[in-house]
């Protein structure tokens, strides 16, 4: 499709253009115009020449590379930016299957699309969460999430996260990104997994300002799982560190969260 057309499509008013087609059928639109490239945010020429940024658009979670059972909804938040106010916000999860070299290539919807209409309300920054219903298939394989947010001047940006259907559940549930931790001390550490197909084991890694890893088994497997923990923190570490929470099936299809960026200070500071 040529960039002139891609204009005008970005351009279309937004709760105009949701209203005349299903969500599904804008995506697939997009779809046939760029491919996977129709995640990629740009900036819209309008009016003289006049360059206006596209909305600023982030999934806060899940997070990459997470997964969820087959059949279970996908809970996501994002945080989308606009100083011209946004006027909707498409949420969805779509599969790519086959090749494109062999012309095979196709989008295979997996969660149900929705809607959020903010038009009127002159909303320029907010956080949205939304549960995504999946749709009937069993395929375990790699989906992108995504969310495409409009403004009320016609321009469109969009994030992706990817997620795997098939595997387990995995949430760190007293961390979140950016915390400060003290060096020398021991970080307490909660963990939830859960996954009907059984989980054997859970593994929890530290990486970067110092290297730590700590792994729970399960025998027999189980369901579901809190798991309770310390990872101390040696006393001459400092500076960045990763931790990412990892848990395998009984197909031996892992599940993560994070990883999660966190840094280590001195004690006292």
């Amino acid at each position: 499709m040529s960039h002139e057309r891609m204009q005008r499509m970005h351009r279309l008013q937004p709760s105009r253009s949701l209203t005349l087609i299903t969500s599904m059928a804008l995506i697939l639109v997009l779809w046939a115009c760029e491919g996977r490239n129709f995640f990629q945010p740009s900036d819209v020429i309008v009016g003289d020449g006049v360059i206006t940024g596209a909305p600023q658009v982030e999934i806060q979670s899940p997070r990459d590379s997470a997964a969820r059972p087959v059949g279970e909804s996908v809970l996501i938040r994002v945080r989308v930016t606009d100083d011209s106010g946004i006027d909707s916000v498409l949420f969805g999860g779509v599969a790519f299957r086959g090749d494109a070299d062999l012309g095979t290539d196709t989008i295979v919807p997996r969660y149900e699309t929705k809607v959020v209409a903010l038009v009127g309300l002159s909303v320029e920054d907010t956080v949205l969460t939304r549960d995504l219903l999946p749709l009937p298939d069993s395929t375990r394989e790699p989906v992108s999430l995504f969310v495409i947010a409009y403004d009320t001047a016609g321009n469109a940006a969009s994030d992706t996260t990817s997620l795997f259907i098939g595997g387990p559940k995995v949430e760190f549930l007293t961390l979140e990104d950016g915390q400060l931790i003290q060096a020398g001390l021991s970080l307490s550490l909660r963990v939830s997994a859960a996954d009907p197909q059984g989980i054997l084991s859970l593994r929890i890694d530290a990486t970067g300002a110092f290297e730590e890893s700590i792994v729970v088994s399960f025998n027999p497997p189980v369901d579901s799982t809190i798991v309770d923990t310390l990872m101390v923190i040696p006393s001459n570490a400092l500076g960045p560190v990763e931790l990412t929470a990892t848990a395998r099936n009984t197909v031996d299809v892992p599940g993560q969260d994070g990883p999660l960026f966190l840094t280590v200070v001195t004690a006292g500071a």
